[in-house]
């Protein structure tokens, strides 16, 4: 078995090392970590130009085609620098969730703007009690005319407060702890109803308490069949 990279997965990495030794050294860190945002806006438009935002998405939806091997390499490179920007909450949860669960119109209006860095996604899918069981799940989402209505509220929310939108887990049908009956939904950080506690986690991160009071949501808002959000959850996790 040869364990050896590929010449496009060695010229991924030799970039990433580039940019941790030139542009992200400890002194430029302390500077990010202390800041308002927790991140550097100008590393993440970096990190679109190069297409490590694309990384895991299929060349179809504008990604890079990337695989899990890709994606170690990347996070072991993020890993040595110590990045704090959210790659793992916007990229790998948010924005795979949006590109197994949403439909094409779905992707070009929230997955592409996350790929080329003009949208920052969070993804809220724990909950104060729910720990590691992304299928325990109290945050409601009622149907309300043409659309939704959401209730919840999701704890340690990384970088909500940089964040231009939500996918958010919530319970269209069942109890508490069942498999079935688990949606997702893509809302707008700035929607009205919306409220966050935010914070600094003990590994310098932002992250946020946030709670949805009758947010009113469209019905395009609304990741793939509703109730049927668990294999997309346990796989982007699994990721």
């Amino acid at each position: 078995m040869d364990f050896n990279l590929s010449e496009e997965q060695r010229l991924l990495a030799e970039s990433i090392e580039r940019f941790i030794q030139n542009d992200y050294g400890f002194a430029a860190r302390q500077k990010i970590i202390t800041s308002s945002t927790g991140m550097h806006s100008a590393h993440w438009k970096t990190f679109a130009d190069l297409g490590w935002l694309g990384v895991p998405f299929t060349e179809e939806d504008g990604g890079f085609g990337g695989g899990p091997i890709e994606v170690a390499v990347l996070m072991e490179r993020f890993g040595r620098g110590l990045v704090v920007e959210p790659y793992i909450t916007g990229v790998l949860l948010a924005g795979r969730s949006i590109a197994l669960a949403g439909d094409r119109a779905q992707k070009e209006r929230w997955l592409s703007p996350i790929i080329d860095g003009t949208k920052l996604a969070a993804f809220a899918g724990t909950e104060p009690s729910s720990r590691f069981d992304v299928t325990d799940v109290s945050t409601t989402a009622t149907a309300a005319g043409d659309g939704w209505r959401l209730n919840g509220h999701k704890a340690v929310v990384v970088h909500a407060v940089n964040a231009d939108l939500f996918v958010v887990s919530a319970r269209t049908s069942g109890g508490r702890r069942d498999r079935t009956g688990v949606s997702l939904f893509v809302v707008p950080a700035d929607a009205a109803g919306i409220t966050r506690r935010d914070y600094a986690t003990v590994d310098e991160m932002r992250a946020s308490e946030v709670q949805f009071t009758d947010v009113q949501l469209g019905a395009d808002a609304l990741l793939g069949q509703a109730g049927g959000a668990a294999a997309v959850l346990e796989q982007v996790v699994d990721e």
